[in-house]
Protein backbone atom coordinates (compact mmCIF):
# COMPACT_ATOMS: atom_id res chain seq x y z
CA UNK A 1 0.00 0.00 0.00
CA UNK A 2 1.49 3.63 -0.89
CA UNK A 3 2.02 5.62 2.24
CA UNK A 4 -1.33 7.84 1.10
CA UNK A 5 -3.32 4.74 0.61
CA UNK A 6 -6.49 4.91 2.12
CA UNK A 7 -10.08 2.64 1.63
CA UNK A 8 -13.81 3.57 1.66
CA UNK A 9 -15.26 1.11 3.78
CA UNK A 10 -19.42 -0.05 2.42
CA UNK A 11 -20.24 2.18 5.57
CA UNK A 12 -18.73 5.33 4.41
CA UNK A 13 -15.97 5.19 7.13
CA UNK A 14 -12.56 6.23 5.60
CA UNK A 15 -9.65 4.26 6.88
CA UNK A 16 -6.17 5.46 6.47
CA UNK A 17 -3.07 2.93 5.39
CA UNK A 18 -1.45 2.47 9.18
CA UNK A 19 -5.36 2.19 10.47
CA UNK A 20 -5.89 -1.13 7.90
CA UNK A 21 -2.24 -1.84 8.86
CA UNK A 22 -3.15 -1.91 12.56
CA UNK A 23 -6.16 -3.82 12.20
CA UNK A 24 -4.97 -7.01 10.06
CA UNK A 25 -1.85 -7.31 12.32
CA UNK A 26 -4.35 -7.48 15.13
CA UNK A 27 -6.36 -10.28 13.80
CA UNK A 28 -4.32 -12.79 11.93
CA UNK A 29 -4.84 -15.73 12.83
CA UNK A 30 -7.75 -15.01 15.44
CA UNK A 31 -10.44 -16.89 13.97
CA UNK A 32 -9.47 -20.15 12.47
CA UNK A 33 -13.12 -20.51 11.05
CA UNK A 34 -13.01 -17.49 8.72
CA UNK A 35 -13.08 -17.28 5.14
CA UNK A 36 -11.95 -14.75 2.84
CA UNK A 37 -12.02 -14.99 -1.12
CA UNK A 38 -12.18 -12.69 -4.22
CA UNK A 39 -14.43 -13.52 -7.66
CA UNK A 40 -14.98 -11.83 -10.59
CA UNK A 41 -11.85 -9.76 -11.02
CA UNK A 42 -12.22 -7.52 -13.81
CA UNK A 43 -9.50 -4.82 -15.24
CA UNK A 44 -11.55 -1.64 -15.72
CA UNK A 45 -8.74 0.53 -17.54
CA UNK A 46 -4.97 0.10 -17.54
CA UNK A 47 -2.18 2.65 -18.45
CA UNK A 48 1.44 2.43 -17.64
CA UNK A 49 0.77 4.84 -14.94
CA UNK A 50 -2.31 3.07 -13.26
CA UNK A 51 -4.76 0.16 -13.14
CA UNK A 52 -8.15 0.77 -12.30
CA UNK A 53 -9.93 -2.86 -11.31
CA UNK A 54 -13.00 -3.95 -9.84
CA UNK A 55 -13.70 -7.46 -7.89
CA UNK A 56 -16.22 -9.13 -5.34
CA UNK A 57 -14.57 -9.57 -1.94
CA UNK A 58 -16.16 -12.15 0.06
CA UNK A 59 -16.16 -13.05 4.18
CA UNK A 60 -17.59 -15.89 5.62
CA UNK A 61 -17.16 -17.37 9.33
CA UNK A 62 -17.86 -20.94 10.51
CA UNK A 63 -20.97 -21.99 8.01
CA UNK A 64 -22.43 -18.44 8.03
CA UNK A 65 -23.81 -17.36 4.84
CA UNK A 66 -21.02 -14.98 3.23
CA UNK A 67 -21.00 -11.54 2.76
CA UNK A 68 -20.08 -9.86 -0.47
CA UNK A 69 -18.71 -6.27 -1.20
CA UNK A 70 -18.07 -4.92 -5.11
CA UNK A 71 -14.69 -2.68 -4.44
CA UNK A 72 -12.83 -0.85 -6.60
CA UNK A 73 -9.24 -0.64 -6.76
CA UNK A 74 -6.93 1.85 -7.84
CA UNK A 75 -3.09 0.09 -8.58
CA UNK A 76 -0.17 2.16 -9.88
CA UNK A 77 2.26 -0.78 -11.38
CA UNK A 78 6.27 -0.55 -9.28
CA UNK A 79 8.39 -3.68 -10.47
CA UNK A 80 9.79 -3.29 -6.79
CA UNK A 81 6.16 -3.75 -5.10
CA UNK A 82 5.26 -7.54 -4.41
CA UNK A 83 3.27 -8.93 -7.52
CA UNK A 84 4.42 -5.86 -9.32
CA UNK A 85 1.71 -3.53 -8.08
CA UNK A 86 0.98 -0.50 -5.47
CA UNK A 87 -2.34 0.13 -4.03
CA UNK A 88 -2.98 3.56 -4.24
CA UNK A 89 -6.66 3.04 -3.23
CA UNK A 90 -9.93 1.31 -2.75
CA UNK A 91 -13.66 1.89 -2.42
CA UNK A 92 -16.11 -0.95 -1.36
CA UNK A 93 -19.84 -1.11 -1.59
CA UNK A 94 -22.38 -3.77 -0.19
CA UNK A 95 -23.57 -6.18 -3.34
CA UNK A 96 -27.48 -6.35 -3.21
CA UNK A 97 -28.91 -7.84 -0.19
CA UNK A 98 -25.47 -8.17 1.27
CA UNK A 99 -26.25 -4.91 3.91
Amino acid sequence: MSFGFEIILPNAAILPRERIIEAVRGQKGSDEAAELWIDNVRVVHATESFIVATYEEWQGRGGEPARGRLSTVVFRPDAEAPNGLVWLHVHETWLPDQE
